[in-house]
């Protein structure tokens, strides 16, 4: 009786949702579970007391509460709230991040590192982010989401509080390792939230997530530019701790703890001239004096950044939810459980080394991940070298191409991870062909674009070349990490976990391959390798997407036996 009254309201429901119209239906895609309560494309549902469920379409049809808000209005605020709130987080560990070799400088002489030990401090991050990724992508599967990113958090905020205060490089180290163990759950529940916060825009939503790493890296460098710096006296040369004779002003000879170490060549009535061997007793005695004398020191600039985190942690674990997200798992986990439970096969419950081993079983993830890793090889080997290659190829100074390059590498991030995820948007509900050729062709463009840069004779036709270049190169994150999703959907954190492992640990293999070019040719051709990859990531996505476009194709008529 009470399933017959079940199929009848049932019913009833959709007769009604089909005379308000299709408008209402669309409407809401998210549901909210709170205790034995849900609501699902404005279906009220409630947990029977024998286990089943009892379906009330009341929300369907109250389209305003007391308040005079639709349910639809009150779901698309949350889902953009907890947007901005990823958003902000994924800034704030981009910008904590990025700190440490803005300021390696500073510090390498403030604690003594040498270029080895800061070598270490970067490679250490690299290597434990990208190993832990996978099994904190199996941990998202089955845990509360935003709870993981919240604990997440507050790890790289006091990894950064850490940081501030260390006083040597086993200090460092342990305060680096402990930031990419804070720093690895953020991408693994972005990734996979946001589409189902989004299901309709899932490329433009990622698209501005993304935007965050831009905005993190901005915000590091421009916090290196409030470091303590002292201003070179008139006539001192530029470079204080060279190899070349030093130019400083008599009273500096005061800071010099010992004078018979150095051989002054000759003086004059305000300025001495000390001999090369020098610099290093320089740098060690007269380098904190100098760095102290105007703006901030190193320790308070990671003690301000790192100040956000504090407010983050505790919004992102009071106001958001995790959408579709029950004791059971997630919607598309309830329904394959549903589903195998329906044909009669048990359940096989998946270790992480078989959930990540699953992953690469998949044809279509393989691809994918092959075309963006080497997407991700020609793009550290660009960030790596830029500043680089205008200071030698051109002749330029920091103080000529940080600011030129500062407005058009993120002005092109922004206008191709926007613009491009705006586009496959439209693209993948109207001409979803359109899209595989609009990836493929942008991305193999970026070759030739970045190539004509690096072969430029001067640096303005060079920057001409360049910003294109790089809004090319950037077309492909957003729509990457969707199709990522799409190929595995019901282990999607797994998925974006082990993607992004495997392009992390390939990617480093750029700057050692231009490093060592470079050393055999010079660094302008050398960069070359970059637009080379480029072109190659833009056939291998052709590829990837059209076999991710089969095997959708194939999962869609098997549904429909």
């Amino acid at each position: 009786m009470r399933a017959r009254a079940k199929r009848a309201n049932e019913g009833g429901g959709s007769a009604r949702a089909r005379a308000v119209g299709t408008k209402n239906r669309a409407d809401v895609e998210t549901m909210e579970t709170t205790g034995g309560r849900s609501t699902e494309r404005g279906v009220e549902v409630r947990d029977g007391g024998d286990g089943g469920r009892e379906w009330s379409t009341t929300g369907l049809f109250a389209r305003k509460d007391a308040d005079g808000e639709s349910a639809s209005e009150k779901g698309e605020k949350r889902a953009v709230w907890a947007l901005g709130l990823l958003t902000a987080a994924y800034c704030h560990a981009s910008a904590t991040g990025f700190l440490l070799p803005s300021l390696l400088p500073v510090m390498s002489m403030d604690l003594k590192l040498d270029d080895g030990e800061g070598a270490v401090l970067t490679t250490l991050f690299t290597v434990t982010y990208s190993l832990l990724l996978p099994f904190v992508g199996v941990l998202a599967d089955t845990v509360n989401r935003k709870n993981l990113l919240a604990c997440g958090a507050a790890t790289w905020t006091a990894a950064s509080f850490m940081t501030a205060h260390s006083e040597n490089f086993g200090s460092l180290v342990l305060s680096r390792g402990l930031f990419a163990i804070g720093n690895s759950p953020q991408n693994p529940v972005a990734f996979s939230m946001i589409p189902e916060l989004f299901p309709r825009n899932k490329n433009i939503a990622l698209s501005v997530y993304n935007l965050a790493i831009h905005a993190g890296r901005a915000v590091s460098f421009a916090s290196g530019a409030f470091v303590g710096r002292a201003p070179l006296p008139p006539g001192a040369d530029a470079h204080m701790f060279s190899n070349d004779p030093i130019t400083l002003p008599l009273t500096y000879l005061t800071e010099i703890g010992s004078l018979g170490a150095h051989t002054i060549l000759y003086t004059t009535a305000d300025s001495v001239v000390l001999t090369p061997n020098v610099g290093t007793v320089l740098e060690n005695t007269v380098g904190g004096a100098m760095m102290s004398s105007s703006g901030m020191s190193w320790e308070q600039i990671f003690d301000i950044v790192a100040l956000p985190g504090l407010a983050i942690v505790p919004l992102v674990l009071l106001t958001i939810s995790d959408p579709g997200r029950t004791a059971e798992g997630s919607r598309t986990q309830r329904r394959a459980k549903r589903a195998m439970k329906k044909s009669g096969n048990r359940e096989e419950k998946k270790g992480v080394l078989s959930s990540l081993t699953g992953c690469f079983k998949s044809d279509s993830f393989k691809k994918i991940t092959t075309a963006a890793t080497l997407a991700d090889v020609a793009g550290w080997s660009m960030i790596a070298f830029q500043a680089a290659f205008y200071e030698r190829v051109f002749s330029l100074t920091p103080q000529e191409y940080d600011p030129l390059l500062a407005f058009v590498i993120p002005i092109a991030g922004v206008t191709g991870g926007l613009g491009g995820g705006w586009i496959c948007d439209k693209l993948q509900s109207t001409a979803p062909n359109a899209q595989r050729w609009f990836i493929s062709t942008t991305t193999f463009l970026a070759g030739p674009l970045l190539a004509a840069s690096l072969l430029a004779d001067d640096y303005k036709t060079s920057l001409l070349f360049l910003f294109p270049g790089m809004v090319a190169a950037e077309i492909f994150r957003s729509p990457t990490a969707v199709m990522t999703r799409e190929a595995l959907p019901g282990t999607p954190s797994v998925a974006a976990a082990a993607h992004l492992a495997v392009r992390n640990m390939v990617a480093g293999i750029g700057p050692l391959a231009v490093a060592f070019l470079a050393s055999k040719y010079d660094l302008q051709h050398a960069m070359l390798f970059a637009p080379v990859f480029y072109a190659f990531a833009g056939v291998a996505y052709f590829d990837a997407i059209g076999t991710l476009t089969e095997e959708k194709e194939q999962i869609a008529a098997a549904e429909q036996r």
